[in-house]
């Protein structure tokens, strides 16, 4: 019986009254496309980067990546133009592929809507690859808001985008749970003073997530016995 405690936990005097999920490793796991596409793309415009070189980036937007590259290697291409053919190749991709959602995650949102508990997503991809793979793992249901960091002039690990998704859910950011499975991800929750659960997932590379209230290594872990500790 998976039977969530987020409704009546209590740390200190705060309740926590909404959910917000990363998508990008923890809704689905998409990182090693992600690498790919990113290592592909650098091919194209003529940077030399190794794949692993693009870890160091999961969780942080496109646009955060793609200026902290230009320059570093120097590069007198025009990020709006790489962010172009980064966008079309990334959409050409997750339209074609057979997308799975994490292990766990229809389970646990099913079990938050039962307790009437609002879930949001705050995610670094484009809007429209957030509604492409929210449609594609039919779970539009479940979501009351989705936003996408490159709507936002400040990139994870600045805690603007999960502001803003608490000013959206009309609740105070002390009030919010977040899960994420990347450092920068954590760090974002941390900053915006909320509760953090950091999934350990092997594919989003070695990320330090120390800094979250308490880690797991399976999302079927977060039951009330598991982290009513937190």
């Amino acid at each position: 019986l998976v039977l969530f405690f987020f409704q009546i936990y209590i740390k200190g005097d705060v309740m926590m009254r909404a959910v917000i999920f990363d998508m990008d490793g923890v809704i689905i796991d998409s990182e090693p496309i992600h690498l790919e596409i990113a290592y592909q793309v650098s091919k194209k415009i003529g940077i030399t980067c190794l794949k692993k070189d693009f870890e160091k980036f999961i969780g942080v937007s496109n646009k955060a990546m793609w200026e902290e590259l230009i320059d570093k290697f120097k590069f007198e291409k025009n990020i709006d133009e790489i962010l172009k053919i980064h966008r079309e190749m990334t959409f050409s991709i997750f339209r074609e592929k057979d997308l799975k959602e994490i292990n766990g995650i229809k389970e646990l949102l099913e079990s938050l809507r039962e307790n009437n508990l609002p879930c949001a997503v705050a995610s670094s991809s484009p809007l429209e690859l957030i509604e492409i793979i929210i449609e594609k793992l039919d779970i539009k249901k479940y979501m009351r808001y989705y936003i996408s960091g490159e709507s936002l002039s400040k990139s994870k690990p600045n805690p603007m985008i999960f502001f803003k998704v608490a000013q959206k859910l009309k609740v105070k950011p002390q009030e919010c749970l977040v899960i994420e499975d990347s450092k920068h991800g954590v760090q974002a929750a941390k900053r915006a003073g909320m509760q953090c659960i950091g999934f350990i997932n092997p594919n989003s590379g070695n990320q330090d997530l120390s800094k979250a209230d308490y880690i797991c290594n399976d999302i079927k872990e977060l039951s009330y016995s598991k982290i009513k500790y937190i």
